[in-house]
């Protein structure tokens, strides 16, 4: 039997880091050398697991295009420094991460998040955190 679903929605959710890139280009250009943060390395909150993590994924790729990259994640960092080794900036205050990068992309819905100040930043939001629709710049991704 032919999955077509399964199928379809594997797709969109592959295309959705590639679409989180394309709106960071939309607001900041070229990515080559701009600061980019990565909230969530978990690939949900409550784990430090990060296999298939989209936020670790999306680091990759931001990093492939010359972008320093500042990640943060309240229990995960271990983990995805055996992933990512020294190709990323690891942060412990995620408010610091907001404050100094020119933007950000929440990548896991962490509790913690919903508590930062977001409104100075570009925001790519992966996952509904209601506190980043005060930015300064507010794109949500992943639902209609």
């Amino acid at each position: 039997m032919d999955l077509h679903i399964a199928k379809a929605t594997y797709k969109v959710n592959e295309y959705m880091l590639q679409y989180a890139v394309e709106l960071l280009e939309k607001h900041l250009g070229d990515l080559r050398g701009k600061r980019i943060g990565v909230l969530g390395l978990a690939f949900k909150p409550n784990t430090d697991d990060v296999r298939e993590s989209r936020g670790v994924e999306l680091a990759k790729m931001l990093v492939a295009r010359g972008a320093v990259v500042y990640v943060h994640d309240p229990v995960a960092v271990e983990k995805a420094k055996a992933v990512l080794g020294n190709a990323v900036v690891y942060v412990e205050d995620p408010q610091f991460l907001v404050d100094n990068t020119d933007a950000v992309v929440i990548a896991t819905a962490w509790p913690q998040y919903e508590e930062l100040n977001y409104t100075n930043a570009i925001v790519i939001d992966g996952r509904r955190v209601k506190k980043a629709r005060e930015a300064k710049i507010y794109e949500g991704i992943a639902w209609a």
